[in-house]
């Protein structure tokens, strides 16, 4: 095992192989009081790398109320535009 998974499994991250290009990391930090984990979807392009948590967070706030509407959409957006995250 290398360092790196060795790291990873002892604190409580766990990777799983989707595809030949697509990791899953789950990780040991819940999305709030439900126990839900947060888990992150990595796409190995060889020059660079797509990570996504496929809607999970928004999807996981619909179903605990939260409203999004247009004004928090556009500064969630927005603000995920600076560092290049694409909604």
């Amino acid at each position: 095992m290398n360092t790196c998974n060795y790291l990873l499994a002892n604190l409580g991250y766990e990777c799983r192989q989707i595809s030949e290009d697509v990791s899953q990391l789950i990780t040991p930090f819940t999305k709030g009081d439900d126990g839900e984990l947060i888990g992150v979807y990595v796409q190995d392009f060889g020059d660079r790398y797509r990570i996504s948590d496929g809607g999970d967070c928004l999807a996981h706030m619909l179903s605990h109320n939260v409203k999004l509407n247009r004004k928090r959409l556009d500064v969630i957006e927005r603000k995920g535009h600076i560092e290049g995250v694409e909604l």
